[in-house]
């Protein structure tokens, strides 16, 4: 927070006699909130013409956007604006949000700007921040704030996620080895690491230091328990296991002691039938939610299987799905879901009304190609396995990019098409490096 100052020689172009001969030269340039009338006509164009100078700060991302010092000056506006109308991309979006709530509009840019003009307002940070009462001066860590009677302090936490913690894995059919690990997850108590391994149909479970424990889902005489390209894996409230058997088109149950306990679903287009289901996910309260790829919706059932309703159509349109195959549980049992061909994530109630959604094809911050498992954790923000940008992105439950790490590779902290993705509640991040047969864990800190 801030009552911000202009602080170089940019600020002449706030005055209205520059804007006056820029206006004569076909350029509008911002003027002072004091001294001009400030209007959007004017703002728009200006923004446009104006080059992008750098991304956005990582290290006090709730503070300026653009310039060195500590305080905001009219470049950082004038970026703030640039966002608001789609030409850039703010990362952190809550980085170019001083009014304190996302999306980013043009209003952030003129309070921004008042700001700038010594203007007196204050500006809020949405971030995520401890907040003291202090009387101490402005540091390079805070953002100081003067009201009617004291001073407010923000002390701004930055975010560091995916810091690489360590790796287990090779390619091969032994205990420990993988053939395309997909999806994984994370028992209730943090204590084992359930992992899909796709192409040997098998699930394998590990410590969370990668300590190779069972194998379960396989059968010598064929029997009910024997999985076939398992996609996906959930766990329930009493810890029993459910895995999308997606060459199968079924969802097979297994017992706290990894015994098959039951199974269901058939190949199909019908309520409880599935065309190579490829994710799942469990509420609260034990409704099981099923992301029925190849018939473009998801399908919730009872924890004994009994179907309970439909989700979504084929489509682009909100609401609608092209090869659902993410799907995580969030705040008041949202569902968050990759769609994964039309290039998004989607946020929809329990109950399969549409929430919101964001993204799109591309490899900038919240772009993507072909996402596939979503996660969430305990403060509902959202992970993604940005499978073909070879990356994880991280996500506020309303959309907002928040961090991203990982590139195309096969060191520590590379990936090469990652399809699964689970958090633990230490905010652990295991990720299912899928063509570099290997599991990685992260740590990742999100004031």
């Amino acid at each position: 927070m801030g009552i911000h100052r202009i602080t170089d020689s940019r600020a002449g172009l706030l005055r209205c006699r520059r804007a006056k001969r820029a206006k004569r030269a076909k350029t509008a340039v911002l003027g002072t909130v004091r001294g001009c009338a400030l209007t959007l006509a004017l703002l728009v164009p200006a923004v446009l013409a104006v080059a992008p100078n750098q991304a956005l700060g990582q290290s006090f991302p709730c503070s300026q956007p653009l310039s060195t010092g500590a305080m905001p000056v009219a470049s950082d506006c004038l970026f703030i604006l640039q966002a608001a109308v789609g030409t850039q991309t703010c990362s952190p979006a809550c980085g170019c949000a001083p009014t304190g709530s996302l999306p980013i509009t043009a209003t952030d840019a003129l309070v921004c700007l008042a700001a700038a003009t010594e203007q007196s307002v204050t500006l809020d940070c949405p971030c995520g921040a401890t907040t003291t009462t202090t009387t101490t001066t402005t540091t390079s860590s805070t953002i100081s704030t003067t009201t009617m009677s004291s001073t407010t302090t923000i002390t701004l936490g930055p975010i560091d996620c995916g810091t690489f913690l360590t790796e287990w894995g090779t390619s091969g059919t032994e205990d420990g080895e993988f053939n395309t690990p997909a999806g994984l997850e994370i028992s209730n108590d943090d204590s084992l690491v359930f992992v899909a391994d796709s192409e040997n149909n098998r699930m394998q479970v590990f410590e969370p230091d990668g300590t190779f424990v069972e194998i379960f889902g396989t059968s010598e005489e064929g029997g009910a328990e024997q999985l076939d390209g398992p996609r996906d894996v959930a766990v329930d409230s009493t810890g029993n296991i459910y895995v999308v058997d997606g060459d199968n088109h079924r969802v097979a149950k297994f017992g706290t002691d990894y015994s098959f306990d039951d199974e269901w679903g058939s190949l199909g287009s019908a309520n409880a039938e599935f065309q190579t289901p490829k994710g799942i996910a469990i509420d609260d309260s034990n409704e099981v939610f099923v992301a029925d790829s190849v018939n473009d919706r998801i399908q919730a059932f009872s924890a004994t299987g009994v179907f309970l309703r439909s989700i979504g159509q084929p489509g682009a349109a909100n609401g609608q799905f092209a090869d659902p195959r993410g799907i995580a549980v969030g705040e008041s049992g949202n569902l968050y879901i990759s769609d994964t061909a039309n290039y998004n994530i989607q946020r929809m109630s329990s109950t399969g009304a549409f929430v919101s959604s964001w993204g799109r094809q591309g490899s900038g911050n919240g772009e993507f190609e072909r996402p596939r498992a979503v996660a969430t954790d305990d403060d509902n923000n959202v992970y993604v396995a940005d499978r073909d940008n070879h990356r994880v992105q991280v996500f506020d439950s309303s959309g907002a990019f928040l961090a991203k790490f990982g590139e195309q590779g096969a060191g520590a902290g590379q990936f090469n098409t990652p399809a699964g993705i689970a958090i633990d509640s230490n905010g652990n991040i295991y990720v299912s490096d899928t063509e570099n047969d290997r599991i990685q864990k992260f740590s990742c800190t999100i004031p």
